[in-house]
């Protein structure tokens, strides 16, 4: 009776110590992210990366100057074809969007055709449609080169998105038990999709403190597998097929720590990963980054600074408020 009274105490005592675990566990956990995240950031600040003198990015930039040229946004898919004519032909490796485009142009002379016929007014123009669909006409262009098309993962907006392009391998356990899962999120128009030379992800879930620390180098959504934009960027860049991941066990056992990611291969280049499959950055600030507002490239004159696109990956983007 009395081994039996002190086998009850000892079990007693162990369930109190596991269950005063489990609640500094929960207490001293974001605590502990934190002081994690207070460290990364003056070492961030302390050794931050050298900066490249030539950078292979360089960054169209849709900001207010542009917008004052060529009005508000959004503007007629036309005028982004021409963008892309002008990037191209100044021999970009590749040209990333970092913007969706989910639905039609209203400001095509389709569409305006169509208005008018609700009110009774016929208009047959009598020439090609691609001179009257502005969505025609960026596909025509997304065609002619090499183009990432972004979108917007997400599980608010959970709409079927275009397959994947990039074909992904992996080498041990299936990566989806590991990374970011969405419902779908937010695409692009078809006919865009189609044109595109890969699809990218630029969605990123935000910190607490609102600082981006990491990127995600490849997600799931609807059970696909898409790329970040900057790792589509690379792999067309580099004209090959497809990525390869590689889990922790891919030789048989861990390698130390929780199973996950540890690698990411594009080409030539193998990225660490972190466990979820994301990427800490450690920036440099890129000061010597060509950044290029849109309405250079618009002009009929271009400037001497659009020769620094040559072989580069041009993101496409604005920094503009509205």
């Amino acid at each position: 009776k009395g081994r039996l009274k002190g086998r009850r105490q000892f079990l007693l005592v162990a369930l109190l110590l596991l269950l005063l675990a489990l609640a500094a566990e929960v207490v001293f956990r974001e605590g502990m992210q934190r002081l994690s995240t207070q460290l990364h950031d003056a070492w961030q600040r302390a050794q931050p990366r050298a900066a490249t003198l030539e950078p292979g990015v360089a960054v169209v930039d849709i900001d207010e100057a542009s917008l004052a040229r060529f009005g508000q946004w959004p503007w007629p898919r036309d005028r982004l074809g021409q963008m892309v004519e002008a990037i191209g032909r100044h021999g970009a490796a590749v040209i990333a969007f970092d913007m969706a485009f989910n639905e039609p142009d209203r400001t095509s002379v389709l569409a305006q055709a169509a208005r008018l016929r609700q009110r009774g007014i016929v208009i047959d123009p009598g020439i090609p449609a691609e001179q009257l669909d502005n969505d025609l006409a960026f596909a025509a262009a997304i065609a002619r080169y090499p183009v990432v098309m972004g979108v917007a993962l997400s599980n608010e907006a959970g709409h079927a998105l275009a397959a994947p392009v990039a074909g992904i391998a992996h080498a041990g356990t299936d990566p989806r038990q590991y990374l970011p899962d969405y419902r779908g999120g937010l695409g692009n128009l078809p006919v865009l999709s189609e044109a595109a030379s890969g699809i990218g992800s630029f969605s990123f879930p935000p910190a607490a403190d609102n600082v981006i620390r990491q990127m995600p180098l490849v997600a799931n959504a609807g059970n696909a597998l898409y790329p970040g934009l900057a790792v589509e960027a690379l792999r067309v860049a580099q004209g090959v097929p497809g990525l390869q991941l590689r889990s922790s066990d891919a030789s048989g056992e861990h390698a130390g720590g929780a199973p996950g990611l540890l690698q990411l291969r594009v080409g030539m280049l193998d990225i660490p990963s972190q466990a979820d499959g994301s990427v800490r950055i450690h920036y440099s600030g890129m000061p010597h980054m060509p950044v290029i507002p849109a309405w250079q490239l618009l002009e009929s004159t271009p400037p001497p600074l659009l020769g620094q696109l040559e072989g580069r990956v041009v993101l496409v983007g604005t920094s503009a408020i509205g």
